[in-house]
């Protein structure tokens, strides 16, 4: 009997014990009195151009159970596949642009984890950016400053970019920022 959650490997002799063949993470320790603890989800934004998208938990106290599911609230739960390591994928339901998905996780179907808010935000791949406002909206001449742009159907994906044009009778060049890391809030983005 172990006492720590995870993974187990089991080796099998038969020889008496001269030689081993070893099944990695044969089964999975978990306490079925307690729910799972969902950790980290990735990636943390799907396109609704994509055909079922999943995802991946990396959860606490998750096991390869009949019943192990993913609830996606209002938008309905699907089966979870548990890969190993406390890891699930999560198919992600169709959902419109914009949406901010929850999750939680089940190792029965009865008991479920505390929700993982705004797990997934879904975007339209093969859409444009919609920006809406620009923050702060004056600068001083000569000054180094760091903008904030809300718009819809961004995605958090460390590949947004931020163009600032001068005006047309400017002999200015336009200058291109990149954002921060992937992550932040979705449909808002430094640069």
């Amino acid at each position: 009997k172990l006492s720590r959650l995870g993974d187990v490997n089991v080796a099998v002799s038969v020889d008496g014990g001269v030689s081993w063949v070893s099944l990695a993470d044969a089964f999975t320790y978990f306490d079925p009195s307690d729910v799972p603890l969902i950790r980290e989800v990735t990636p943390r934004f799907t396109s609704v151009s994509e055909h079922s998208p999943v995802v991946t938990v990396q959860a606490q106290n998750v096991a390869p159970t009949k019943e192990l599911g993913c609830d996606w609230g209002a938008a309905g739960r699907r089966a979870g596949a548990y890969v190993g390591g406390g890891a699930v994928r999560c198919e992600v339901p169709a959902a419109e642009m914009g949406t901010e998905l929850s999750l939680r996780l089940t190792t029965d179907g009865v008991h479920f984890s505390d929700t993982f808010a705004k797990a997934v935000a879904v975007f339209d791949s093969t859409a444009p950016a919609l920006a809406a406002e620009v923050v702060p909206a004056a600068i001083p001449l000569g000054r180094s400053v760091s903008v904030r742009v809300h718009a819809r159907n961004v995605a958090p994906t460390g590949n947004v970019f931020c163009e600032v044009v001068p005006a047309a009778d400017s002999s200015e060049r336009f200058v291109k920022l990149h954002s921060g890391g992937a992550g932040g809030e979705s449909g808002s983005n430094e640069a």
